[in-house]
């Protein structure tokens, strides 16, 4: 199978006309992938999680929920609650779709799944010559399923592992497909709960056509992520991929609590794995979160490779928040401060933690008992 010079008949956001501005609001509007056709392979290295890609993909070890599926299926033993997530990312090369969803298991697992789906529109094909061979619409779909668990403690706190298998379907002018694999651990949390590290690692098959065969990306990851402050976290990951050079990716972000509930969130990164060779911006990427109640808007914007990277998801828990390892890293901490005769900042801990998730009672219960060391203290 041979084809050459591509091109899209029918552009992507021909509808609204041209202009990064509406191609933004195209994706706000209605969650959608745009621009991904760089091989039949490619398709599954767009980042999944805006929060993710704002960090510069230094996210082995922070992943919990549907996006464990994509960086690190051991941190499907963090869904402490079902939640659902929902992606779009405009970019310059075709069209992908995600959704994802993650529920607990038990005390201390967790399943999840998820859906990609990628498309370029309708493409010219022409032979070496450049003769008019017709069209075609190239697509592809990738549905995976995984499973995490903690070992030895709760929830959280202990070592995970997790693994996960994916079915990936692509087709160009001819139809191929394959099965992957993905396995990955996370160690205990350390530092007073402030740490974590992590590695992963995925795998499959080849993607075999008529006269062409992609391998599918598969790649080693290896990280950690810290709490400088309850407000500050940084993280970095190391990449092995199979036939790329390895990179490194390093990112930060920083939570503002706001009135009303709301926690926004402004994030930074950069991965080496997205340089282009001539220097420039290619490879920072750039976030903002917002949180309320149970739901998570993420944006990320990143510098790749020559053409520019949009990326929206968002993500919404039921019964507690979307980012309750927030939640936990709280209640640790207020506890803390009791145990050294701090109630009162112990309690702003644990109303911070209720200000994410009104709905925790363990957050109720510490917030009574460190009123009561407050009333009788001397």
């Amino acid at each position: 199978m041979i084809f050459h010079a591509p091109i899209f008949k029918n552009g992507f956001f021909s509808p609204l006309g041209g202009g990064r501005v509406r191609e933004f609001l195209w994706v706000l509007c209605y969650l959608w992938i745009a621009p991904m056709a760089l091989s039949a392979a490619d398709f599954l290295n767009v980042g999944y999680g805006a929060r993710a890609v704002a960090l510069g993909e230094a996210y082995v070890s922070l992943s919990e929920g549907p996006e464990s599926l994509h960086w690190n299926p051991a941190g499907l033993a963090q869904s402490a609650r079902p939640s659902v997530l929902l992606q779009g990312a405009p970019q310059a090369k075709g069209q992908v779709n995600d959704l994802g969803m993650a529920w607990p298991a038990g005390e201390r697992g967790g399943w999840g799944t998820s859906l990609r789906v990628a498309g370029a529109g309708e493409v010219d094909k022409t032979d070496e010559a450049g003769n008019d061979l017709g069209t075609f619409e190239p697509r592809a779909l990738a549905l995976s399923v995984g499973s995490g668990r903690t070992m030895f403690a709760d929830r959280g706190e202990g070592a995970a592992w997790g693994v996960g298998a994916q079915y990936v379907r692509s087709t160009l002018v001819d139809t191929a497909e394959t099965m992957a694999f993905n396995a990955g651990l996370l160690s205990p949390s350390f530092a007073s709960g402030r740490g974590r590290a992590g590695v992963a690692y995925f795998g499959g098959g080849r993607l075999t056509y008529d006269q062409e065969s992609d391998p599918f990306p598969s790649l080693w990851r290896a990280g950690a992520s810290y709490r400088l402050k309850e407000f500050w976290l940084i993280a970095a990951d190391a990449g092995l991929p199979q036939r790329e050079r390895s990179f490194l990716g390093v990112g930060t972000e920083f939570r503002i609590a706001a009135t009303g509930g709301v926690i926004f969130y402004e994030r930074a990164g950069y991965n080496t794995r997205w340089r282009d060779g001539l220097g420039g911006p290619a490879g920072f990427a750039f976030g903002l979160g917002a949180h309320w109640g149970r739901a998570t808007l993420d944006y990320a914007f990143r510098f790749q490779g020559g053409w520019d990277a949009h990326i929206l998801s968002l993500s919404m828990a039921w019964g507690s928040p979307g980012r309750s390892s927030e939640v936990r890293g709280l209640l640790r901490e207020g506890h803390r401060l009791i145990s050294k005769n701090r109630p009162y900042e112990a309690i702003l801990k644990f109303n911070e933690a209720l200000s994410i998730d009104p709905a925790n009672e363990d957050a109720q219960r510490a917030i009574r008992s460190a009123a009561d060391a407050l009333r009788t203290a001397p």
